[in-house]
Order: structure tokens, then sequence, then C-alpha cells
């Protein structure tokens, strides 16, 4: 690899720019409530950027809830069907407040009759003059093409029609199939939250992949045909998170390039891969980390966006994961160099990596949501050791499938299977406000470097912490509690990393 995960994160950190910069509607949650499943028919005029059609949305509630407050931002309702029967209801602003109270069953199944423009979430770019139209749905801005409960604990299945305007290629979160009167509908068999429904749609090129144990398939511009070879190894990161985590949770995989500005997005069996990726090798890095999402995000998912970083550093950390097997820990190791070092001045860990309020969750797209989140696994794994981490990160999956996450239920799995307590350290990396510092003194004539560590609490004494020295075009690693190295002898001032956690590093 070239291009090291620093420069990939910049380029996701682009995501608070450009079509995230507008505020999205605020998330939903309702603790009485089990979305099941959305049911979609849409037309869509990709010029135009309009939608006609419906969603009916399958949920269960209690019979004492007499109202559904779903969110549907831009687009006129024509009308709502409650359980088949047309029912008033409230429109304030993004907001539709619809009477549930008369009914017979806690199930419910609410059909949203709706056409217009979204506020939010359809977008249209151009990839070399070829016109793409896709959709981002990250935090809550399906919102403004689906109506529905927009929040991370609220997963569902899908199915999805879509009929669009014009010569195009669809694609969409979901495996792909054809009705009996002609229609291409995409189902969605197993849960995910709403942010990861999505579609796209453009003069594809269509590539099958039938190397591994399940449907794969990438949709590239015509013109960047050559990068399938970055693509090549697909079967291979799912067959590694397979062996990690547990099966693959969708019935196929997806990627399509995407004209937006920031690197990738974890739709659900549908990753979208920026189009300025395609020209090199920073492609395959950004397709593991949004395969990685399908397990860690996607099926097994967040209680709120103040735990994001458990979707983002355990998905960040796991990608280095997969090169530590399939290349070698010392790729890993320059991969986790990157992830590690902050330059002195950056604000990075001056703040808690689980707030305790957000504005709104695109204040969580930062560094440390991904740079410190990767951090605590690799933490968590030195100070467990391999089998008992790796054992803790399969029962970590398994349990919130079904229960979405907190950080406090995430991290009591691993405090369960640590043969050390854990406790002090997840305490100061989760959610104190400062990380430590590497303090270096370099004496040319002896060629000796050394370092002394602060602000840690002396909770790395008892870990063993690489750091990576690079030496005019050479690396050597040494253990941060060694606190020196002898160099060969060299002009330059070393530079030094450390590997896995993150730090500030002052001369």
């Amino acid at each position: 690899m070239t291009l090291r995960l620093g420069l990939v994160f910049t380029l996701a950190m682009a995501a608070v720019s450009g079509c995230r910069s507008q505020p999205a509607p605020p998330s939903v949650y309702l603790d009485d409530v089990e979305v099941m499943h959305y049911d979609v028919d849409l037309s869509v005029d990709p010029q135009a950027l309009t939608v006609c059609g419906s969603a009916t949305i399958t949920l269960i509630a209690p019979a004492d809830r007499d109202e559904m407050p779903l969110t549907l931002d831009g687009p006129t309702v024509d009308s709502i069907l409650v359980n088949g029967s047309r029912t008033d209801f409230r429109a304030t602003g993004a907001r539709l407040n619809v009477p549930v109270q008369a009914r017979r069953s806690d199930t419910l199944a609410i059909t949203v009759y709706y056409r217009g423009k979204p506020s939010h979430g359809l977008y249209r770019g151009v990839h070399d003059g070829n016109p793409v139209m896709y959709t981002d749905a990250w935090p809550t801005r399906a919102a403004g093409w689906l109506p529905g409960l927009h929040h991370p604990a609220h997963p569902a299945t899908l199915s999805v029609s879509l009929d669009i305007a014009g010569d195009y290629t669809v694609v969409a979160s979901g495996t792909q199939s054809r009705t009996e009167d002609g229609r291409d509908v995409w189902q969605l068999d197993s849960p995910a939250p709403i942010y990861t429904f999505a579609f796209a749609a453009a003069d594809y090129l269509v590539v099958a992949d039938s190397s591994g144990t399940i449907p794969i398939t990438h949709y590239l511009m015509r013109e960047d045909s050559t990068a399938i070879d970055h693509l090549a190894r697909t079967s291979e990161i799912i067959d590694v998170f397979e062996l990690l985590l547990g099966p693959y949770p969708y019935a196929s995989f997806q990627s399509a390039a995407v004209p937006f500005g920031f690197a990738g997005m974890e739709n659900a069996s549908t990753a979208f891969l920026a189009t300025n990726l395609y020209g090199g090798t920073a492609l395959e890095e950004v397709l593991v980390h949004e395969i990685v999402h399908q397990w860690i995000g996607n099926d097994m998912t967040i209680a709120d966006w103040h735990h994001l970083w458990i979707s983002e550093g355990v998905t960040t950390y796991l990608t280095t994961l997969f090169y530590e097997i399939a290349d070698g820990p010392g790729v890993a190791d320059r991969m986790r160099a990157d992830l590690g070092h902050v330059p002195p001045r950056d604000p990075i860990g001056d703040a808690p990596l689980v707030p305790d309020d957000i504005r709104r969750p695109d204040d969580m797209l930062t560094w440390r949501t991904y740079r410190k989140g990767a951090a605590v696994m690799h933490i968590l794994r030195l100070a467990m050791g391999d089998e008992r981490f790796f054992d803790a990160l399969r029962d970590v999956y398994l349990t919130f499938r079904n229960e979405p996450a907190t950080t406090e239920a995430f991290v009591d799995v691993f405090i369960r299977h640590s043969p050390v307590d854990a406790r002090p350290l997840l305490d100061y990396w989760l959610f104190g406000d400062r990380i430590p510092r590497i303090t270096t003194s370099w004496d040319p004539s002896s060629s000796r470097l050394s370092w002394i560590v602060s602000d840690d609490d002396g909770l790395l004494d008892t870990l063993t912490v690489l750091l990576e020295v690079s030496t005019e075009g050479e690396v050597v690693y040494a253990e941060l509690n060694d606190g020196e190295i002898t160099l060969r002898p060299i002009q330059s001032r070393p530079t030094v990393r450390p590997v896995g956690v993150t730090m500030k590093v002052s001369e």
C-alpha cells in the first residue's frame, strides 16, 4: 500500500463539507416502537431531482401509542393510510404526525403517498462528463426521499422498486431481482439503519465477481474500468471478516462509484466509493472500511450518535486487521502509525471520545471518532492479549446484532473477557479529555534518540506499545517503555510515530 490511512481519512473528513454541510432533520427515537420493514415504490426524475411514489413502513407499537412521528423533508404528502384506512395527519415542517390510535393490532402498516423535490439526500454529480444521480442518507438525509423513523437504533429490512427516467443502470441497497411484471426490485433481507438505504443511477460498467461465496458486483464508471484491479480482493476481504466476526449479514455485496466529496459510504450491502479514488491504491483501503461496516454499524447498530466511535473507530481498527492478516504485520504497523500520530497542536484528543451532548451528528465526523476510537481497540488488544480480544470482538458483535450498542454496554463485554482490570484504560480513553504526549530528545553525536511519556497517568506502563522511528528512509521499531534507542549514524533528526495508540509527539 502506497497511500496510507492518514490520507484516506483526510478524504473521509470531507464529509463535513459538500452535500453534508447543510443541516439534516433531527433524529427521532421511540423506545416503545420496533421498526420492521420499509416497502418503497418510487419514480425518480434524475434531471429535476424529484420523486413520486409511496413508502409503507411496517412497525410494532404498543396499543396506547396514539401518534407516530415520521420525518419527510421536502416532498408533498398526498395521503396516508394506516393499516389500509385513510387517515388525517399533521405536517409541520419535516415532521408528519400520523394518528394511529384506531387499530386492533400492535402491528402498524403506515403507507405514505408523496411527490416533489427532496430537501436533502438526492443529488446529481458528473464524472468526466458523465452524469450520476445518487443518494446520501447519513445521518438523516434519507428523509428527503423516504418517510420514516430516521435514527440508527431503528434498523429495518427494505424492499425498493425504482423507476428512473432515462437510460441508466441502477444499483440500490439489497439484492436485485425482477418481478413477474418486469419491475426491478432490491431486497435487503437483514435489518440495517435507514441511513444505509441508498440508490444510484449512471451509465455504469457492471463487473460481476464470482470468486466468493456470495454474489459480488462492482459498478464502475466506464472510463475507470482498469480500477477493477483495486477491487479484486473483495471476496478475500469478506472471507477475513467472516472469520473474525461471523457470516456476512446480507445476501450480496455491491460497490458503486459515486462523485461525492468524501471517501465512501457504507450503504447496506452496497458501498458507495468516491469516483476520485478510482485512479489510485487508496480505493481498496476505503473498500475494506466500508465492507467492515456491513458487520459493524449496519448489522450491529449503535444506540445513538454519541456512540459513533463504536461504528467508525472499531471499523477503522478492523480495516488495519485485514492488512495484518492478508499482507503481514509490517503493513498493519505502518497503517497504525498513521492513525497514532497527532501533531502537538492538533486538538484531536482534547475532548472525550464519547461526548455528553452533541448539537448534530455531523459534529462527530472528526478524526477523534476514527483515530482515537481505533486506539481504544488497539489498547484493549494489547491489554487483553489476542485470544481474549478476538473472543470479545466476536461476542460484542453477536450481542449487539439485536440490541443497539451503547458505549457502556459495549465495553462491559470486553471487561468481562479481560484478564486485567481494563476499566481505568477505558475511562481515560473514552471519557477523558487528554491523550498522552511523547517528548523526544535527539543526540546526533551518539545517534541516540530518547523520549519521555507524560499525561498517560501511568496507564501505558504495562502495555507493549511500539514506536515507529523513521531514519532517512529506513524504519525501525522500538518499545515505548524502553525510553531510548541507538540508531546507525545519521544526519537528520528521526521522525517518531506511535503505533496504534493516539499520542501527541513533540521535540
